[in-house]
């Protein structure tokens, strides 16, 4: 097991590259997340998808804030692994709408394009560090941790190891500038 600065950086690295249960913290569409992750899991399909990178407008960007921070508080009424009602369904494809999206699915898309760049951004310096950079400054501090049993030290190897191995590129490099001017705005609504 990864200790609680691993665990945090390793699930930062990985919270808007992957669209499944995991990605959730970074991602704005739980419920789109959920979804995806059940029709995997019926279809016996991969347990990571890779998200649909899609090149970011600052309208969409603006539009991403002002949906989720209206968005948040119907998601935060779920429990565990529970499916909103439709009610809930309907009233955040409403607010998905109004924000100039196309519907629901679009946001949770333009969410997790914008988790995946959010997560690599350096807070301090605001650039942009691709996940496979990130992995292996993790793979050099996990090797220089002294610490770590020997045990959890090969787990969490193995474990990045295998996370280099799928570790997506950013396919829009504007992605990565918007997201940086926008870092501050999108903070609140990314935690």
């Amino acid at each position: 097991m990864l200790t609680t600065h691993h665990t945090t950086l390793f699930g930062r690295l990985f919270a808007g590259a992957v669209f499944t249960a995991a990605a959730l913290a970074f991602t704005a569409a739980p419920v789109i997340a959920q979804k995806k992750q059940q029709q995997q899991q019926q279809q016996a399909a991969p347990e990571e998808e890779e998200i649909d990178q899609v090149e970011l407008t600052q309208a969409q960007i603006d539009g991403f804030v002002t949906a989720q921070t209206k968005i948040t508080p119907i998601t935060a009424k779920l429990k565990g692994n529970a499916q909103p009602s439709k009610q809930m369904m309907a009233q955040m494809e409403g607010i998905s709408k109004e924000a100039g999206f196309k519907d629901f699915e679009e946001f949770g898309n333009v969410g997790s394009n914008i988790g995946f760049v959010f997560g690599g951004i350096d807070p301090n310096t605001k650039k942009f560090v691709e996940p496979e950079m990130q992995i292996k400054q993790e793979i050099d501090k996990v090797n220089a941790d002294a610490k770590m049993p020997a045990a959890q030290k090969k787990k969490a190897l193995a474990d990045l190891q295998k996370a280099l191995t799928s570790a997506p590129k950013l396919k829009f490099p504007v992605n990565a500038e918007l997201v940086a001017k926008n870092y501050d705005k999108l903070k609140p609504v990314m935690q």
